[in-house]
């Protein structure tokens, strides 16, 4: 696969996958058993190709570069801290009922919510709000609120494929400032961070092909 069809494919998967979770809201456990089995043996493959909200995110993000070209970045010293509270969120929504351990039944609640229009409507405000945020940020909902991208993430850490750095690297850091995650992607020899959706955007733009889909070594992180 050429490198410079990796993004087109991924925007066709996004589309599809729309789709795809449409149908499954009829069967909304099948849906969820595929979404698990990705994420263990290729990691959070739903949030960077599958996601519709996801999705959303990067379009809105495409249009922001007419705007503003660079996102804005918090400072090192905030990333540290922020990039724990969406695990902090997931173990809020696990202790307020454990409604992520049990998204079948979570589902069937939110389907009753949905039937109110104050429900709705706050859905909708925050998909603006977060629409408006997307146009200078890169996924400030995937690195920082989302819990199912948490779990999706602590599902992968053991996850047998993943993208490996060789030593043909240059150490030109294109990869971490391309990461929509924020991730060092230059200082790890194999990428199995649960923050990383796979987007595979680290390998559209390393200039010297050192980045590569792989079986993952354990025994050099």
């Amino acid at each position: 696969m050429k490198r410079q069809y990796i993004s087109i494919f991924r925007f066709i998967s996004q589309i599809l996958f729309v789709s795809l979770f449409v149908i499954g809201l009829i069967s909304f456990k099948s849906l969820m058993i595929f979404i698990i089995l990705i994420s263990v043996i290729l990691g959070p493959l739903f949030c960077g190709w599958m996601c519709f909200v996801g999705f959303y995110q990067d379009v809105c993000r495409y249009i922001g570069k007419f705007i503003k070209r660079e996102a804005f970045e918090p400072s090192e010293k905030v990333q540290r801290f922020l990039k724990y509270s969406r695990y902090l969120i997931l173990l809020g929504s696990i202790t307020v009922g454990g409604i992520f351990l049990f998204p079948n039944k979570a589902w069937g609640s939110f389907s009753g919510l949905l039937k109110g229009h104050i429900v709705v409507n706050l859905a909708l405000y925050f998909m603006i709000f977060l629409g408006f945020l997307s146009l200078f940020t890169k996924r400030f909902f995937c690195r920082y609120l989302c819990p199912i991208g948490a779990k999706q993430g602590l599902y992968s850490l053991a996850r047998p494929l993943t993208i490996n750095r060789s030593d043909s690297c240059i150490s030109c850091s294109l990869c971490s400032k391309e990461c929509p995650m924020r991730i060092p992607v230059d200082k790890t020899n194999s990428l199995a961070n649960p923050s990383c959706i796979n987007c595979f955007k680290c390998i559209e733009v390393c200039p010297n092909n050192s980045l590569k889909i792989g079986v993952r070594n354990y025994l050099k992180p």
